[in-house]
């Protein structure tokens, strides 16, 4: 085995199928692969199980595991049940940074207990455009400075349990219409613009000390009209040099379609490196890779980036600077911490309940509840229930009725076609629960038609702080900023309280 190669595979990221490692990833620790990162599909019922997969990547040698866990609605650990912890929009409703810390610290404490060592959290892009259809309620809020408050805290929280923070995504994803897993994005706003919102909450994670910053597939005109973040030098000297940072920059996948459908993943392999990068997370090969899986992803990318190393393109200090900054993040990850006090679930249960907003009656005894939601966040996986069941469970006698058929993989592909109606004709219903409103016209026509069918129907929207003018107009609303088992348990209470 070449020492290239061994450089190459160092700061490379692969996803992998199963809940044990199978025999090419082992094959490839042995030759100096550096990290790894969990999906949803890799996460065991049991956390036992869990912590014995990281247990045995860290005994052959794998110096980092990430995993997306960001709380709320995007939660790889909650992959079988729901989170049991606050989403940044639910921490942003309910705005006191102290609670943000706590919410962290638990999450953090739940990660680390599995022998995880990296978070991609927080989400540090402001959610400033009602129509993006990929953050939203990732986002702690519409507002710069707040948000980089939240960020701040939630940083704390998070790295006082020894879980590295990382903050995403670089310089921000928040203003755009386009889902960079299915497209590439570009915002034209000025320079002077990115350092008034954007970059606000960026560069209060760097003040915290966040220990990694992942960069965004966008366009940035006033950064560089040419290149998206990830594989711009301009966009990762900002970061290095107008912020500061100095810690451990991560690309988001690899895989994903602002990349592969216009440079290629290998390509964006060495360019990312080229501008910057110490690590390429090459995503979710199982559902993105094709045939080639998981496997054949990390070849393709263990091959782009060597054959530019061996012809000069890439050079090898690049990949050394890298090195020692991964080096430092496992020797932070495994020095002395001073966790902070984790909230409990109690205290989060009553926080969910401050974090809803309501209006008009809400009364009924049982419910027939309609489930509108067509359109899901591909970087949040399928379709989570924890609201319908927890309603279902507390209120007897109520019954769903799904409008849309359902994908039940764990993780999706950004090619998925949206599902098809499967509707009833005029169902009578007294909740309809959708998403985010005002990102995909067939839900949306759904849940007004419903509406309009029943004018004296919940509507409990789930995602999105909507502007669409004819449902924040409707009486009877309740907002939750999220999908969590805390949310579930406030938005039960709410419903059964009103019932009686």
């Amino acid at each position: 085995m070449s020492d290239l190669r061994r450089l190459a595979l160092s700061v490379l990221m692969p996803g992998f199928d199963g809940r044990t490692a199978p025999d090419w990833l082992k094959s490839a620790i042995d030759d100096g692969l550096g990290s790894v990162c969990y999906f949803g599909h890799n996460i065991s019922p049991e956390p036992a199980d869990t912590r014995a997969l990281s247990d045995d990547l860290h005994a052959r040698g794998v110096g980092l595991i990430a995993v997306d866990e960001e709380g709320g609605t995007v939660s790889r650990l909650g992959t079988h049940h729901g989170s049991p912890h606050l989403g940044a929009a639910a921490l942003g409703a309910i705005d006191d940074l102290a609670v943000t810390t706590a919410v962290a610290s638990a999450i953090g404490r739940d990660v680390h207990a599995l022998g995880i060592d990296l978070d991609f959290a927080p989400v540090a892009d402001v959610d400033n455009n009602p129509l993006n259809p990929v953050i939203g309620i990732r986002s702690f809020g519409a507002d710069p400075a707040r948000v980089g408050e939240q960020i701040a805290a939630y940083v704390r929280g998070l790295q006082s349990q020894g879980v590295a923070g990382c903050a995403k995504h670089f310089p921000g994803h928040g203003d755009t219409a386009v889902d960079s897993h299915l497209g590439l994005p570009r915002i034209d706003h000025d320079r002077a613009r990115l350092d008034t919102v954007e970059l606000v909450p960026f560069r209060a994670a760097v003040d915290a000390g966040v220990q990694a910053i992942m960069t965004a597939h966008i366009v940035f005109a006033a950064v560089d009209p040419d290149q998206p973040a990830t594989t711009s030098p301009a966009a990762l000297s900002l970061l290095r040099d107008d912020l500061g940072f100095e810690g451990v920059i991560v690309t988001d996948a690899l895989d994903m379609r602002a990349i592969r459908d216009g440079m290629g993943m290998g390509e964006g392999c060495v360019r990312a490196l080229a501008a910057g990068a110490d690590v390429i997370a090459l995503g979710n090969a199982v559902f993105n890779g094709g045939p080639a899986g998981p496997e054949g992803i990390l070849q393709e990318a263990v091959s782009a980036v060597t054959t530019a190393l061996e012809s000069g393109r890439l050079a090898l200090e690049q990949l050394h600077h890298a090195a020692r900054r991964l080096q430092a993040l496992r020797d932070w990850a495994a020095g002395p911490h001073q966790p902070l006090p984790a909230a409990s679930a109690e205290q989060e249960r009553a926080w969910a309940a401050a974090s809803l907003t309501a209006r008009g009656a809400l009364r009924s005894a049982s419910l027939r509840i309609l489930d509108a939601r067509r359109a899901r966040n591909i970087a949040a996986g399928a379709l989570n229930d924890v609201l319908l069941d927890e309603v279902a469970r507390r209120l007897p006698g109520s019954v769903v009725i799904r409008a849309f058929a359902r994908d039940q993989s764990p993780e999706g592909h950004g090619d998925d076609a949206a599902p098809d109606s499967v509707l009833p004709a005029s169902p009578e219903v007294d909740l309809v629960l959708t998403g985010t409103l005002g990102v995909d016209p067939v839900q949306d026509d759904t849940v007004r038609a419903a509406l309009l069918a029943n004018p004296e129907a919940i509507l409990v929207c789930a995602a999105g702080d909507d502007r669409l003018p004819w449902s924040n107009a409707w009486p009877r609303v309740v907002r939750t900023h999220g999908h969590s088992i805390p949310t579930a348990a406030a938005l039960a209470d709410l419903l059964a309280a009103s019932a009686t």
